[in-house]
């Protein structure tokens, strides 16, 4: 696993986003936190992978990168900010 994971230690959730492909990566799990950034979790081949590091972006964001149809499970609490 990624060392950046660390970056996220101590952030606030705020929602989660899912999407699946037919192409690789197969599966992303989004965080989204209450300062509005957002750390990636992704699948290739059997391997849970992380992300680079925590990138500036909320809920919109998350939704176009790679394909706003891909989307298949959206949970977000608009009241939580920071």
């Amino acid at each position: 696993m990624d060392s950046s994971v660390k970056q996220i230690i101590g952030k606030r959730i705020k929602g989660i986003v899912a999407k699946k492909h037919d192409y690789q990566p197969h599966s992303q799990l989004f965080l989204i936190f209450s300062d509005e950034t957002y750390y990636e979790f992704y699948t290739y081949m059997s391997e849970i992978c992380a992300t680079g590091g925590v990138c500036v972006g909320g809920l919109e964001k998350v939704r176009e990168y790679m394909g706003e149809e891909d989307v298949v499970f959206v949970a977000i609490d608009h009241s939580i900010n920071e």
